[in-house]
């Protein structure tokens, strides 16, 4: 049994032995007891974390994210271009079924591999690139709800703010990789 489910085992007994002990005695709760299960509870919590935060800072698992990043990155950009060609779309109701498409896919690879910035290239670099994605990403979420009301001059602004966005952060990444 590794770490990990030794730290899930600790944790269930904890809960699992307060609860108990809080309905043994409706009118006292035996609090040493009680105590000593959260501290059972905790150490599983310690424990899980520890090993969550060591996989997430192995080697394989940061080349891997930033790889999906630059790839994800890649991806959102060229999509948006596609969506944005020849001054935007013509029809707003198709654009959020467009957007529906793949978009979802390339921003949730991006936000799972994120940490990965933060542990490769520092906190500072994580939140340039962040900010610019983050922008990006409720743009996108403006031209969506845009688009299913069929607001054409809206869609085709935050769009093109959205691109601008998106490439921005794919330059600083790209910038950190050079």
């Amino acid at each position: 049994m590794n770490t990990k489910m030794i730290g899930y085992f600790l944790f269930t007994i904890g809960v699992l032995g307060g609860s108990l002990i809080t309905v043994l005695d409706v009118l006292e709760i035996q609090w040493l007891h009680f105590s000593g299960t959260v501290v059972i509870a905790l150490s599983g919590i310690f424990l899980v974390r520890r090993e969550i935060a060591k996989e997430s800072t192995s080697e394989g698992k940061l080349a891997g994210n930033i790889q999906g990043i630059s790839e994800s990155l890649e991806n959102i950009v060229t999509e948006i271009k596609q969506l944005n060609a020849d001054d935007g779309p013509a029809n707003p109701y198709d654009l959020h079924e467009k957007i529906d498409v793949n978009l979802p896919n390339y921003l949730n690879a991006f936000v799972e591999a994120r940490e990965s910035l933060g542990h490769v290239y520092g906190l500072h670099t994580y939140a340039d690139i962040m900010s610019c994605f983050a922008a990006g990403e409720r743009y996108i979420n403006r031209v969506w709800s845009a688009s299913t009301d069929g607001y054409i001059d809206e869609c085709r602004e935050y769009l093109n703010r959205a691109e601008e966005q998106f490439i921005e952060a794919q330059k600083k990444f790209q910038a950190l990789k050079s």
